[in-house]
């Protein structure tokens, strides 16, 4: 984070992660002519993230500050469906609030 004022500040953060999808109904695969449970272990998936922000801090009191920011979080999420959509991304924009609970 980069804090421009005591007021201001922007952020930046990159990650990948790894998770396991697995179908929570029957799949089902047509074998000589009759459908067989195909449902496995579920797949192997990768997920790769970027986000950017800004972000506006208030004083409540003299201990606890509110920070109100605004970030623009891309992701990719690999191996989704290697027939026709073997890459998966998502865009999102997250306007929220920040308050410590812990002090």
């Amino acid at each position: 984070m980069y804090i421009f004022n005591h007021r201001f500040s922007t952020d930046a953060a990159f990650g990948a992660g790894y998770f396991h999808s697995i179908a929570t109904t029957d799949v089902l695969k047509l074998e000589n002519g009759e459908y067989v449970n195909a449902k496995g272990i579920g797949r192997p998936q990768i997920m790769a993230a970027v986000t950017f922000g800004a972000g506006y801090q208030i004083k409540m009191n003299k201990s606890d500050t509110l920070r109100i920011f605004l970030q623009y979080r891309a992701r990719a999420q690999l191996s989704f469906n290697d027939d026709y959509v073997p890459i998966l991304p998502y865009i999102q924009i997250a306007l929220g609030v920040s308050l410590p609970i812990m002090k």
